[in-house]
């Protein structure tokens, strides 16, 4: 047996495996017998089948895994041997066997070839150079507040029916065409039909209201929730002159700020005055601002380690990876996906270098925790959550033994490293920190955003 191992670029590499007869004969002639003690064929006894017979019916079939199995062995040996690091498996690109003109029954010499990726070493000892922005936040205005408690007061407040619609109100009504259309809708006072400029307010019980439908236009609310984008989507997709009768029109009486509201919305069962449920609920609003600040570092900090470090990958061996995995994929589409995933994959071998120079562990013990905590607020976790803690541990240590990792524990395997991960890091880099108001704080994300749309909107057209 020969094995050829040659770099084609500087992170591919060809690998060649020659195997002649004596390699792989005795193997398949060893396996052939074992068929043959097997095999129930009618006429013969169990066992008792013509070993040439097997032959001829198995044996293409025989060789080829005997072969495949010695080859998978010895390219795992090989890799050890040379203390290579592969990305994933190779990929085979030629393979005899597969060819009909082979004599299956004499094939001599056998040459199969295979392409590799190879993992990048990552050198962690330029970190120090890296510079990173820390926003830490420090106020609230007293406006910013107010506004903030008046939406937890709608959210914790009445629906009442009233006659005619205002700002905040939802116009329940039937949506008509002369043809045979007809849906009952919630509609938001405010929504803008840009086509005939009209909207909703100052409509009655039973009035009615034509309306230009396009789907062309924009439908536009002050600030649009999630449950109004149901509607939107049927809007959307009409098209024409609709009739809109109002049948009953909804509006949101605010909670009454008392002790109770106080409570509640605080989680603490006490008395509370209005300027001690509105200091606690201004630190609660920095508390949460800077959770959000703190995210962004998390991801900031990533991407320009990302970024500094420029970590070379194995592309050409990345895209046909992806291609074999989707061969109706368009190679514009393999070039996206790659694009894509690119910082990811580069992320996890910078994650993953970090966690071998620190020794990063994630316990048993972490998982169950975090498991019960997501439970709280995510319902696939739920059903995990009531399982007793001894059984817990053992369903996830097994789930991992096995290599069949349930997703749930996977996410929070993979959470926790990250955190332990970015933590390590956080000492290892330049953070600046710079303070700021809850204000000055969304309204940097604001432009942020509005910095991604148009850099989105630029690519699209070009």
């Amino acid at each position: 047996m020969n094995i050829i191992f040659h770099k084609s670029g500087l992170l591919e590499a060809d690998l060649t495996i020659d195997l002649v007869e004596e390699d792989y004969i005795p193997r398949v002639e060893q396996a052939i017998l074992q068929y043959r003690s097997k095999v129930n064929l009618k006429g013969f006894r169990k066992g008792q089948v013509p070993q040439g017979l097997i032959k001829k019916m198995y044996g293409p079939d025989v060789l080829l895994q005997t072969v495949m199995e010695i080859v998978t062995k010895t390219i795992q040996e090989y890799v050890q041997e040379q203390k290579l690091t592969l990305w994933g498996d190779p990929i085979m690109v030629e393979n005899p066997l597969y060819n009909s003109t082979i004599n299956l029954h004499n094939p001599g010499n056998i040459q199969i070839k295979f392409e590799c990726g190879l993992v990048p070493e990552v050198d962690l000892t330029q970190l120090n150079k890296v510079e990173v922005e820390r926003w830490e936040i420090k106020d609230v205005a007293d406006n910013t507040v107010d506004e903030a408690i008046k939406k937890v007061q709608l959210q914790y407040g009445d629906a009442i029916e009233v006659t005619k619609s205002e700002p905040g109100d939802m116009v329940y009504g039937l949506l008509t065409d002369d043809a045979d259309f007809k849906q009952s809708v919630y509609l938001p006072a405010e929504l803008k039909f840009e086509k005939n400029a009209t909207d909703l307010l100052g409509m009655e019980v039973s009035e009615k209201r034509i309306l230009q439908l396009d789907p062309k236009q924009p439908y536009t609310l002050p600030k649009a929730s999630p449950a109004h984008q149901e509607t939107l989507s049927l809007l959307s997709s009409l098209e024409g002159e609709y009739q809109f009768i109002v049948e009953k029109i909804y509006r949101t009486v605010p909670a009454e700020l008392n002790e109770t509201f106080f409570s509640n919305i605080l989680g603490e069962n006490k008395n509370f005055t209005l300027e001690e449920f509105k200091q606690k609920f201004s630190d609660s609003f920095i508390a949460y601002t800077q959770n959000i600040a703190d995210s962004l570092l998390g991801n900031n900090l990533k991407q320009a380690v990302i970024k500094y470090l420029s970590l070379e990958l194995p592309e050409a061996f990345i895209k046909k990876r992806l291609k074999s995995k989707n061969p109706t994929w368009e190679e514009s589409l393999v070039d996206q996906f790659y694009a894509y995933m690119q910082p990811n994959l580069s992320w996890d071998l910078i994650a993953e270098k970090l966690g071998q120079e620190h020794g990063i562990q994630v316990t048993i013990e972490e998982i169950v925790e975090l498991i019960k905590s997501k439970a709280r607020t995510t319902r696939s976790y739920t059903q995990l959550a009531t399982l007793p803690v001894e059984e817990l541990k053992k369903r996830i240590e097994k789930s991992f033994a096995n290599g069949e990792v349930d997703q749930r524990y996977k996410e929070a395997y993979d959470s926790i490293f990250q955190e332990k991960t970015l933590h390590i890091l956080k000492d290892k880099v330049n953070i600046h920190t710079k303070e700021a108001s809850v204000e000055e704080f969304n309204q940097m994300l604001d432009d942020l955003s509005k910095k991604k749309d148009t850099l989105s909107t630029d690519a699209i057209e070009k």
